[in-house]
């Protein structure tokens, strides 16, 4: 009787032992960075953030994200300066932020129109959260310049033509959305699966295949942009914990076109988009 007992109790623990954990939600935003640094390969004309119709925009993304409930939020700012990044959003959280910054980082835009600023602290303040968690790994060797160079020598002259249309059609496309001053409209686009992929595309059907046998000069770039973003990504899993139901992450769209890649991998997470908490406002 008693071997019954247990035989029934193991079967129990073994049976909630295999049920599958919920996931934890991950609403991920990817963007185009606010005050335009113009470090980019393809450059674009950005609308001014500041004025009203985006600022109304981005308070509506704020409610929407604090509705979400995400308990903490990820960003595009290097690891190593989480401290910075702690004072910032602290000042930011007791109103002192901008004549902190005016006075610390005089005329640096950066401070001021950056979209962790902008969206990120402001959907924190929001969402009563007292930390921004930085995931970036930037320290990564990303050269696109010696790729091109490298064309020259193998004699692809249709590779380069073909990668500088790509890039002015990218471009026109995209400062004709920029021009129509609309922020949601240029994120939704952005966040969509055929932009996604034409961004990963580029890396590995385009760089990684890019010059001559026995020689990657391609495969390096495209190996250096897996590595910042499975470090970034690696940075999320590793500071998530179980009590976590919901989480954001919000960084440029090429990374985010990344971590929502790599993340078919883990089933500790359900991406959710913006579009999705937007329509739920």
């Amino acid at each position: 009787m008693k071997n019954t007992i247990l035989l029934i109790l193991l079967s129990t623990f073994s049976i909630f032992g295999q049920i599958a954990k919920k996931p934890i939600e991950i609403l991920v935003i990817g963007t185009f960075h606010f005050n335009n640094p113009g470090l980019d390969v393809s450059k674009y004309n950005t609308f001014d953030i500041m004025a009203e119709k985006p600022q109304k925009q981005l308070d509506e993304m704020a409610m929407a994200i604090s509705k979400f409930k995400a308990s903490k939020v990820f960003v595009e700012w290097n690891l190593v300066n989480q401290s910075t990044l702690d004072t910032l959003y602290e000042k930011y959280l007791q109103g002192s932020y901008v004549d902190y910054v005016s006075k610390k980082y005089p005329k640096r835009k950066f401070y001021t129109h950056n979209e962790i600023v902008q969206l990120a602290f402001r959907a924190g303040k929001k969402s009563k959260l007292t930390k921004i968690h930085a995931i970036d790994y930037p320290d990564t060797d990303f050269d696109y310049d010696s790729l091109m160079n490298s064309l020259d020598t193998l004699r692809l002259p249709n590779y380069k033509k073909k990668d500088d249309l790509d890039i002015k059609v990218r471009e026109k496309k995209y400062n004709d959305l920029f021009a129509t001053n609309d922020l949601l409209k240029c994120l939704y686009t952005m966040n969509v699966t055929k932009e996604r992929i034409e961004d990963i595309s580029w890396y590995v059907g385009r760089a990684n295949s890019s010059d001559k046998i026995g020689t990657y000069v391609g495969a390096y770039l495209a190996s250096e942009w897996y590595r910042r973003n499975l470090y970034m990504l690696a940075n999320i899993q590793k500071t998530t914990e179980s009590t976590d139901k919901r989480v954001m992450v919000l960084a440029g769209s090429s990374h985010i076109a990344m971590i929502v890649e790599l993340l078919k991998y883990d089933s500790n997470f359900k991406v959710v988009e913006l579009k999705d908490i937007m329509l739920k406002k």
